[in-house]
């Protein structure tokens, strides 16, 4: 059943990359414009009544934070003369650290879809809106005698959070932000948690958007 469960997930989600990359050339015609970004996670739950302490686990005390990581696509469509949405197709790892009488990593892979509003100030650009993930793995290693547990059917399929950040256009071609996205639901199963990551990233613009405008709207 777990693998006809991780089979179904991967099929799901290759639609869900299929029908962005199709979207993105759609859009393509239109904004011209194409980036690749990637980046560091910083990642750790919180919940509503111990702020991030308790994970709703009857075996785990402690929360703390695991690095991962991120890679996707971006592509955006212009609004008026500062604002774009800007839609992304992103891999995300991340997760958390637990202690009790073991210490535990837990693992949570997503693809995930922002749907950003972006303002742009001159170099400077911020930008906000809702995000919706699809989780692709889950589970959780005991560290010290590397005993993994799968969690895949304990866990929330889909999520959403809210993603608000800023960032900094470094050359035309390559800009830097910063982000932080906040789960909205429980994970799932026994959790009463939720996910929260921060995010550095680096974009790489392949195309850029066509000069239709004395200042075009660039990452």
């Amino acid at each position: 059943m777990i693998s006809q469960l991780k089979l179904s997930r991967a099929s799901k989600a290759t639609y869900v990359t299929v029908l962005f990359i199709s979207s993105a050339f759609i859009s393509y015609s239109q904004s011209r414009y194409f980036a690749i970004k990637g980046g560091l996670n910083v990642s750790s739950v919180y919940d509503n009544n111990e702020k991030g302490y308790d994970t709703g686990s009857p075996k785990a005390e402690r929360t703390g934070l695991r690095l991962g990581y991120h890679i996707g696509v971006v592509t955006n469509f212009k609004l008026s003369e500062k604002w774009v949405i800007q839609p992304e197709l992103v891999f995300s790892n991340q997760g958390y650290s637990a202690r009790s009488s073991y210490k535990l990593r837990y693992n949570y892979n997503y693809l995930t879809l922002p749907i950003l509003f972006k303002r742009q100030y001159n170099k400077f650009f911020y930008h906000f809106g809702p995000q919706v993930s699809y989780l692709l793995l889950a589970n959780r290693t005991y560290l010290g005698i590397e005993k993994k547990e799968d969690l895949a059917e304990r866990s929330r399929y889909f999520e959403v959070g809210l993603e608000t950040g800023a960032g900094y256009m470094l050359t035309k071609k390559i800009s830097v932000d910063v982000r932080v996205n906040t789960g909205l639901f429980r994970i799932g199963g026994y959790q009463e948690i939720r996910n929260v990551v921060t995010q550095v990233s680096v974009f790489y613009v392949i195309t850029k958007p066509i000069k239709n405008t004395e200042k075009p709207i660039a990452e």
